[in-house]
């Protein structure tokens, strides 16, 4: 298992997840288009924001945050509307009313294919 490396203490946890996003989908990263890299560094953050925040220790894991995104657009929208975290909502994108499954489900894969290469880049022992 391979944690998410994030400070829940911290005054800043949205900042903290926006690190760890950035991790998995640098800026400049050259396997897609900066806009939907943009686009996966935002919902990874929000989605990120939902495991440190509401799993227990040791399922803040890239693993648990790949499950969830793999859970696709039917499970967003379940999180973005059973979330009490206005950070949550804030970081999962604009709200479902201005963007369509479609757009979800493209954000989701660029997400799913930067997780996949993350944890591919990782030494095995550590996966």
């Amino acid at each position: 298992m391979t944690p998410l490396k994030t400070d829940v203490l911290s005054l800043d946890v949205p900042a903290e997840c926006w690190r760890v996003a950035a991790e998995i989908v640098p800026p400049g990263n050259a396997f897609s288009e900066e806009f939907w890299n943009a686009a996966a560094r935002q919902m990874l953050t929000g989605l990120i924001v939902h495991v440190v925040t509401t799993c227990p220790l040791e399922k803040r894991t890239v693993e648990t945050l790949l499950r969830v995104v793999e859970g696709g657009v039917k499970a967003v929208a379940e999180i973005r509307a059973n979330t009490r975290s206005g950070a949550v909502r804030a970081w999962l994108h604009p709200s479902p009313a201005e963007m369509d499954d479609h757009y979800t489900a493209a954000i989701l894969a660029e997400c799913a294919a930067n997780l996949h290469r993350f944890l591919l880049s990782k030494p095995l022992e550590t996966r």
